[in-house]
């Protein structure tokens, strides 16, 4: 019994440390950050606290790219011409006519469900 209690604090802790260590003082997380969290907990968002919670997130845009429906999304990293760890799904898509490859953004998104891709989905983003 007290294993299982010690099991489920030090749980508690980590997702807790995952949570603080996502997000800057000023409350905006990084795409690089979330990434390692989300690769750790088995490249799920099911579990990460950020799950279907609206957050304002920092990245580089990667490009602009149509999803199999048609719909377009923006493809982001930590770095210009880096790894793409993240799509950004945005309300309006005349807003995604402005953004350049390489350009730092700064959205508010909501982190959608994913299990098992190689990126994080965002829906209903606005350019901040």
């Amino acid at each position: 019994m007290k294993s299982t209690k010690k099991l489920l604090v030090a749980v508690i802790l980590v997702g807790l440390a995952c949570t603080a260590y996502a997000k800057d003082k000023s409350g905006i997380a990084k795409i690089d950050n979330l990434y390692r969290a989300f690769v750790k907990d088995g490249n799920s968002t099911l579990n990460l606290p950020e799950y279907g919670q609206s957050i304002k997130l920092q990245a580089v845009a990667l490009e602009v790219r149509d999803s199999m429906s048609g719909d377009a999304f923006l493809s982001v990293g930590a770095k210009a011409n880096g790894k793409e760890l993240a799509r950004l799904v945005f309300d309006d898509e005349d807003a995604l006519a402005n953004i350049q490859p390489g350009q730092q953004i700064l959205a508010e998104c909501e982190m959608g469900f994913s299990s098992g891709t190689n990126y994080i989905p965002f829906e209903s983003c606005q350019i901040k």
